[in-house]
């Protein structure tokens, strides 16, 4: 029989764990608009990560991954 190696974790390491491991799960983020176009439509020119909260342009910043804060981000569309 082998004697098993138990690891202690803190509590802070522990919150650091469920905060990464929550960044793997993908989250789809806000958007923001400030115009409309001729139809009356909103025109969405920001997209906001739903982590961390830092904006990026929806035509220019197509990133998997927030890059501020890590957060994978979902892009399906509206199903």
């Amino acid at each position: 029989m082998h004697d098993a190696e138990f690891a202690v974790i803190d509590a802070d390491s522990l919150e650091e764990v469920k905060v990464a491991a929550d960044k793997q799960k993908a989250k789809r983020p806000d958007y923001e608009g400030d115009g409309y176009d001729d139809d009356g439509n909103i025109i969405y020119d920001t997209w906001i990560c739903p982590n961390c909260g830092k904006r990026y342009e929806v035509d220019y910043d197509d990133y998997a991954y927030c890059p501020k804060c890590g957060q994978e981000i979902d892009w399906r569309k509206d199903e």
